[in-house]
């Protein structure tokens, strides 16, 4: 019996230069999309870090949402995250001796004409007043 190589001799040549093109521009689209989404859950894992470093932050400075909305937008400043504002993406409740903090975040990247890509966050925490 003869094998496939010796059957078809003509047809086994490698990847052809459409084959190699179609691989290149999947490739590369790929990472269009990740260099365009990467940094919106960077800011977001930013963000969630910054709230849950809450308990570190030195006692008395943080006591009532208004406080906290101030100590997140100092936060973010310092992380470069610009154009949002915390009190935009979260909301904050004081229950007791902790915050719950109620986040929904969402970014918008345009890819083509009228497509986007959408990252949308939404999380809830709780972390003790200092």
């Amino acid at each position: 019996m003869k094998s496939i190589t010796q059957a078809f001799p003509g047809k086994q040549k490698g990847a052809s230069p459409m084959g190699i093109l179609l691989a290149v521009v999947i490739i590369l689209f790929v990472v269009s999309i990740a260099f365009k989404m990467v940094p919106h859950y960077m800011d977001y894992k930013a963000i969630e870090k910054s709230v849950e470093g809450l308990s570190s932050v030195s006692s008395g400075s943080v006591k009532t949402p208004a406080a906290f909305y101030q100590y997140m937008q100092k936060s973010m400043q310092i992380n470069a995250i610009q154009n949002v504002k915390a009190e935009d993406i979260m909301k904050v409740e004081r229950n007791g001796n902790q915050f719950t903090v109620y986040i929904d975040y969402e970014r918008r990247e345009p890819m083509i004409k009228n497509l986007s890509l959408i990252a949308h966050f939404k999380k809830e925490l709780s972390v003790p007043v200092p």
